[in-house]
C-alpha cells in the first residue's frame, strides 16, 4: 500500500510541476520575510505537500470484538493525506534525526476554490476572496499536519511551541510547512512579556499571490 501511495504522490507531483513556487523564495515567518535558503544552511526545514488538505478530529466510535474503538471519522481520506504530508517530511529531513528542542511552525494551506468564485465563462470573479472562512476548520487542518510531522520532523508535537497558519485559495492545492528551532532564531533564553508577532506580510500568501487567474 506504501509504494502505491509513493506512485500516487509521484504522480500528483509529476502533474503539478509547472505550477510549483520554489520553496527558497518563500519568506521565513520569523526572520522578516527573507528568504529561508537551503535547510543544511540555517536548520530550517520547509516542505510542500500536493493534494486537497484533509482535516483531523472528528471521531466517531467503531464496534470490535474487544469493545468499541475510536476513530476518525473521515479516516478514508485522512489517512492517504497524511501519509502524504509524512513522505514530503521525510524527504525533507534527508535522513536526519527528528529536530529537538521547542520549534516554531508555519503552515499555510491552499484550498481549492468552489465553482460560485467563477462567472460563466471561467473568469474569477473580482470579489473572490484571497482567504477561506469556510470548513475545514484551521485547527483541524493542522492537527493532521502535526502529527503525521512526529518523530520525523519533531519527536513529538508538543515540541511546537509558536503555531502560526492560514487558509487560503489558490492552485494546485496543498500545504506549505516551515519549521524552525526558536533557539536559532532567539539566540538565547526570551525573558519577560513573549515579543510581538512579526509582520509575515511577505511570507503569507496575499490576494495577488493567491487568486487563480
Amino acid at each position: 500500500m506504501r509504494e502505491r501511495m509513493r506512485e500516487r504522490i509521484e504522480a500528483m507531483r509529476r502533474s503539478s510541476s509547472s505550477s510549483r513556487r520554489a520553496l527558497g523564495a518563500i519568506g521565513s515567518p520569523l526572520t522578516g520575510g527573507n528568504p529561508i535558503g537551503p535547510p543544511a544552511a540555517q536548520s530550517l526545514i520547509a516542505f510542500e505537500v500536493f493534494g486537497d488538505p484533509v482535516a483531523q478530529g472528528s471521531k466517531t466510535a467503531v464496534p470490535t470484538a474487544a469493545g468499541p474503538r475510536m476513530r476518525e471519522s473521515n479516516e478514508k481520506r485522512l489517512r492517504p493525506w497524511r501519509t502524504a504530508v509524512a513522505y514530503e517530511a521525510e524527504a525533507a529531513m534527508d535522513g536526519r534525526e527528528p529536530i529537538e528542542g521547542p520549534l516554531f511552525v508555519f503552515v499555510t494551506f491552499v484550498l481549492s476554490r468552489p465553482k460560485a468564485h467563477y462567472r460563466a465563462n471561467g473568469e474569477l470573479k473580482p470579489s473572490a476572496p484571497s482567504y477561506c472562512e469556510k470548513r475545514p476548520d484551521l485547527d483541524k487542518l493542522a492537527r493532521s499536519i502535526l502529527d503525521a510531522g512526529s518523530r520525523i520532523v519533531w519527536r513529538d508535537d508538543s515540541q511546537i511551541a509558536a503555531l502560526h497558519c492560514a487558509k487560503v485559495y489558490g492552485s494546485p492545492p496543498g500545504a506549505r510547512i516551515v519549521v524552525e528551532p526558536i533557539g536559532l532564531l532567539a539566540g538565547e533564553r526570551i525573558e519577560g512579556p513573549v515579543p510581538a508577532a512579526p509582520d509575515r506580510s511577505s511570507s503569507v500568501p496575499g490576494p495577488e499571490v493567491s487568486r487563480d487567474q
